[in-house]
């Protein structure tokens, strides 16, 4: 299991850091489930083998889903939030990750790094807003925003407050 693991991280910073090593990655994967399913030479292989392709799956899965909500950039939702980081004062602005609930744009459960200016806001309220999107494609971050499951960064204006706050977060 040890041996599977160092392959899964291996080759997960492998896709991450060029998409094109996917291009060598997928055939080998098929390859290998094909000979040591066909031929069964040794089980614990067999399992490593799979437990790399749903790695893969996975990886394939994220980019694939970060190239997707990259062709919002530049367009505004408008939408139903919930504050899911504590709020950091930048001095000029104010920063925090909002977990979309409802939108007319982004899909439910998208994360984006927003940027605001109204200091109430605390952890694990809900709020109102519009959000002028960016892509975390090409940015400084986008690997550590990825990491963490940002897909998305954005401007909020008109936020308000619904009044509402889930109570696991705001407990945190």
């Amino acid at each position: 299991m040890l041996f599977s693991a160092i392959l899964c991280v291996i080759v997960s910073i492998l896709i991450y850091t060029n998409k094109w090593a996917l291009l060598f990655i997928v055939p080998i994967l098929i390859f290998l489930i094909w000979f040591f399913v066909f031929f069964k030479k040794n089980y614990r292989m067999v399992v490593c083998v799979l437990t790399v392709t749903m790695v893969v799956l996975s990886c394939v899965y994220t980019l694939e889903k970060v190239d997707r909500l990259s062709d919002l950039d530049g367009l505004t939702t408008k939408g139903e939030f919930v504050v899911v980081s504590q709020p950091v004062d930048r001095e000029t602005v104010y920063t925090a990750e909002f977990e979309v609930i409802k939108s007319d744009l982004v899909p439910k459960g998208v994360k984006i790094y927003a940027y605001f200016h109204d200091n109430s806001i605390k952890l694990g309220e809900k709020v109102d807003g519009e959000i002028e999107l960016v892509s975390v494609r090409e940015s400084p971050f986008e690997k550590d925003n990825v990491a963490n499951k940002i897909y998305l960064g954005g401007t909020v204006s008109n936020l308000e407050k619904t009044g509402e706050s889930d109570l696991i977060l705001s407990s945190v």
